[in-house]
């Protein structure tokens, strides 16, 4: 979660609905993406949904790879 706070995101993810976009489209649009970060925060953030199913997890996973 650092990256969310190096970007002031923490408050905006709170009580998020759950993304329309199923896992196996988020690890797709993380390898696409190609930068190892993402890739490795989305593996993260799946991993911790299977643990944890919040919606946040999801979001957060998405979100970063659309900034990097």
């Amino acid at each position: 979660m650092a990256i969310f706070s190096v970007f002031g995101l923490l408050p905006t993810f709170h009580d998020v609905d759950p993304p329309k976009a199923a896992s196996d489209e988020i690890i797709d649009r993380a390898v696409a993406n190609g930068d190892e970060h993402a890739i490795k925060f989305t593996e993260a953030c799946l991993r911790e949904h299977a643990l944890n199913p919040k919606p946040v997890y999801l979001a957060a996973s998405l979100d970063v790879v659309g900034r990097l």
